[in-house]
């Protein structure tokens, strides 16, 4: 058995995944190679659910093909990306619940941005409409004096 019920999986087919997301989910694993406990209704997933709705409902009106939305979204995984792109990168971009528990570091809010530009540049800008705008610590150092 894998991480999603057949239920959680039919409703992420209904909003959009492609059936290599929807694998990628149900077969996550821990550290320890045990399956993955995804939580289906955090606040970050149902929010990337609705997320994916809302893009594949904007590309049908603006008159795209089911084939061709689909084109899109796998062109997200390409192989000719030089970085490894998941399916829980959508996951990640979201604003999640445990994601302000701990102080967020610079380089965590430096790898989520730069997942949220790639996917703004390879879905459009209109997807990740809903996500919190973050705001950059302002924490600059001075220039060494040269």
């Amino acid at each position: 058995m894998g991480a999603l019920t057949p239920q959680e999986q039919a409703v992420l087919r209904r909003a959009g995944f492609l059936p290599r997301e929807i694998k990628e989910f149900n077969n996550a694993t821990a550290v320890d190679g045990t399956p993955q406990d995804l939580n289906f209704q955090a606040s970050n997933f149902q929010d990337m659910i609705k997320n994916r709705i809302r893009r594949v409902a904007t590309l049908k009106k603006a008159g795209w093909s089911d084939q061709r939305i689909a084109n899109l979204i796998g062109s997200y995984y390409s192989e000719k990306h030089r970085s490894k792109r998941s399916s829980f990168d959508f996951l990640q971009i979201e604003a999640s619940v445990s994601a302000h528990q701990r102080p967020e570091t610079d380089n965590s809010l430096a790898r989520r941005l730069l997942k949220m530009s790639r996917i703004r540049a390879s879905m459009g800008m209109s997807y990740s409409q809903g996500i919190k705008p973050t705001q950059i610590p302002k924490n600059i150092p001075r220039r060494p004096d040269l």
